[in-house]
């Protein structure tokens, strides 16, 4: 069965509280690249992008295709406990795939502020990532 990439959506089995978006928002390391679709959707990367904004800071990118997210998806009964994030079909691919395929890429420099216009619902319903970022401002100064 062809997995067909579509709206991505963060997501991970431990879900986080808002505090502990604050504090990795806050400790995020603007030295790693973020992944990004071609139309600029946070693959990974929120908290880093998050913090680069707040900073006024550019964020270092890779852009993957659907072809190359698709490569990074986990087998069904994968045991990983990672971030690991889902499409709307619940398929699941990993960071950790996603940087041993494509970490080496050539990045490019872009303002964090397109990148969360584009991401919008990054952290899903329950967290707000503006409100977020207002808190971890506090953190950061």
């Amino acid at each position: 069965m062809e997995r067909v990439f579509t709206k991505m959506n963060w997501y991970k089995k431990a879900s986080r509280t808002f505090s502990e978006h604050v504090r990795d928002t806050i400790n995020a390391d603007l030295n790693t690249p973020i992944f990004i679709t071609e139309n600029y959707e946070i693959v990974d990367g929120a908290h880093r992008t998050a913090k680069a904004f707040l900073l006024k800071k550019k964020i270092n990118a890779i852009i993957l295709t659907k072809d190359e997210i698709n490569k990074a998806y986990l087998p069904e009964d994968s045991d990983y406990v990672g971030q690991i994030y889902r499409d709307e079909d619940k398929n699941e691919y990993s960071v950790t795939k996603l940087i041993e395929l494509y970490g080496k890429r050539k990045t490019i420099a872009l303002n964090p502020k397109i990148i969360l216009k584009q991401s919008k619902n990054v952290w899903g319903k329950k967290v707000n990532i503006y409100e977020v970022m207002e808190e971890a401002q506090k953190g950061l100064k």
